[in-house]
């Protein structure tokens, strides 16, 4: 609801922003929009079959089977490896969210000011596996796993910001329009698959542990094919440096 009544359709309706400001955003607009049109024209289905496209729907397949996971799972994890009722535990699984949201601003704004969209969502992403298995370390103080969940989250949520910055800068509007589509549907796929997965592999008597080290390894994964990505496109370096 804020969102309706806050957010502008153009920037010259943002009243937040200066006369300068406006102007900036509105030329670089411009400059993007001539570098699609100057570049070659993409069918719909050679984009879907762009390894850069198919590069980024493996990657936020493994990250979201991890992260949705991660979410979904949290309150019930706090309550296992601590003495709190159910209710503390699903209070306490707000704290890390509430880590995540400065990790979210610091990551949007440490991709537009370097430029390094692709190395910071390869660095948030095995971070996140990393910092997964820590929580998972047994008999370590209540205090310490927390620690570990709410740097966790914080890498979860950080990962997106840059992963979104290169898809819509690979192709013309309408092929980027589908390859964006496509790529948000493996990652809603991917969502589906984690807490399906590991739903199976608890009830299959696997334990916590491996179950931890499969997410992390589908962290990993999705580090590793991000890396395959070809970000050659200087717009995703920002104006600022």
């Amino acid at each position: 609801m804020v969102a309706l009544f806050y957010l502008t359709d153009r920037p010259k309706d943002a009243g937040w922003l200066d006369s300068e400001e406006q102007a900036w955003i509105v030329r670089e607009l411009e400059i993007e929009k001539s570098g699609k049109g100057a570049a070659a024209q993409t069918t719909i289905w050679k984009a879907l079959r762009n390894s850069n496209v198919l590069l980024c729907a493996a990657s936020i397949f493994f990250a979201n089977i991890g992260s949705y996971v991660f979410v979904f799972w949290l309150p019930s994890t706090i309550h296992r490896v601590s003495t709190l009722s159910v209710v503390l535990s699903t209070l306490c699984s707000a704290f890390p969210f509430a880590f995540a949201l400065g990790f979210v601003l610091l990551s949007g704004r440490m991709a537009d000011r370097s430029g390094k969209g692709k190395l910071l969502a390869w660095v948030w992403m095995t971070l996140s596996g990393l910092l997964l298995m820590l929580s998972a370390i047994p008999d370590q103080p209540f205090g310490l796993m927390m620690t570990w969940l709410c740097l966790t989250a914080g890498a979860v949520y950080a990962w997106p910001p840059p992963f979104w910055v290169f898809p819509p800068l690979t192709f013309n509007e309408s092929a980027a329009a589908v390859s964006i589509g496509f790529i948000n549907m493996a990652g809603v796929l991917g969502a589906f698959v984690g807490p399906t997965l590991v739903g199976y592999l608890l009830s299959a008597g696997y334990s916590n542990n491996t179950t931890t080290a499969f997410l992390s390894t589908c962290f990993i994964a999705g580090a590793l094919f991000i890396l395959g990505v070809k970000v050659a496109n200087p717009s995703l370096r920002s104006s600022h440096g």
